[in-house]
């Protein structure tokens, strides 16, 4: 038996994405990714997201806790 539970460890941030986003290609699911962080005030507070900072290009898995718990597993 295959076990398609979600599991936390860090994943690069398009990886993630496209786990939210299957349906998109990677390009819109990093776009549609990084606005839904953009706009939910605790992700974009808790994951540290401030004006003129580089967004990081994977997450820790404690980061990916955090948007877990904040968007439900993908």
């Amino acid at each position: 038996m295959v076990s398609n539970e979600f599991k936390i460890h860090s994943y690069g941030v398009t990886e993630l994405a496209l786990l939210y986003s299957p349906q998109l290609t990677a390009s819109g699911a990093l776009k549609r990714f990084r606005r839904w962080i953009d706009i939910n005030p605790v992700l974009h507070d808790q994951l540290g997201f401030t004006k003129g900072k580089r967004r990081p290009s994977s997450f820790t898995p404690s980061e990916v806790k955090i948007i877990v718990e904040e968007l439900g597993e993908p």
